[in-house]
């Protein structure tokens, strides 16, 4: 795995040594560990770095209809490094995630994740960002290989940075075909 920046001597080579499980606790839940650590080689010089990385995860079929997962993960993250004269980015992602079937035709989601990144700047103060997310969706099946979707999102984003705090909402709507 590695990255290649056209604007900014950011690229890297990035290497993972991983453990982990996966366990079937009854018919209903099943959970997923994974625990290790990431290598990052950089390209411009920059001093090789490790950093632990984790990621779990439990889902649950209340009903036949109804599923819950829940999914976290924690390590470096890509993107952003260059437009805040970052050298690496570290991360914390929670998501809850619910889907109904209302019926073989239509399904229904939501969802809600907590992402937490703190940039390490060299020469600078380090960054920190905590961005939420809310998820609504809709999809219905039309025939076996096209689907309908509509779909909401509010997105929350807090930053040590004044100038890249913001609130977003997105309405979308699509069409999906598998061929």
């Amino acid at each position: 795995v590695g990255a290649d920046y056209d604007i900014a001597d950011y690229d890297y080579g990035a290497h993972y040594l991983l453990a982990g499980l996966n366990h079937s606790f009854n018919l209903m839940l099943r959970g997923t560990l994974m625990a290790g650590a990431q290598r990052r080689s950089f390209d411009n010089g920059d001093e090789d770095d490790w950093k632990p990385h984790l990621e779990t995860s439990l889902r649950y079929n209340v009903t036949e209809k109804t599923q819950i997962a829940w999914i976290n993960r924690f390590g470096y993250e890509d993107g952003e490094l260059a437009s805040n004269a970052a050298s690496s980015r570290t991360g914390f992602n929670s998501s809850l995630n619910l889907s109904y079937a209302f019926n073989d035709r239509l399904r229904s989601n939501f969802g809600m994740t907590y992402h937490s990144y703190d940039f390490e700047r060299s020469g600078l103060i380090d960054l920190a960002e905590v961005m939420k997310t809310i998820n609504l969706g809709i999809n219905y099946r039309l025939y076996s290989n096209v689907d309908l979707n509509a779909r909401y999102s509010y997105i929350s984003m807090e930053s040590d940075d004044v100038f890249r705090d913001f609130i977003r909402h997105r309405i979308s709507a699509g069409m999906k075909i598998t061929f």
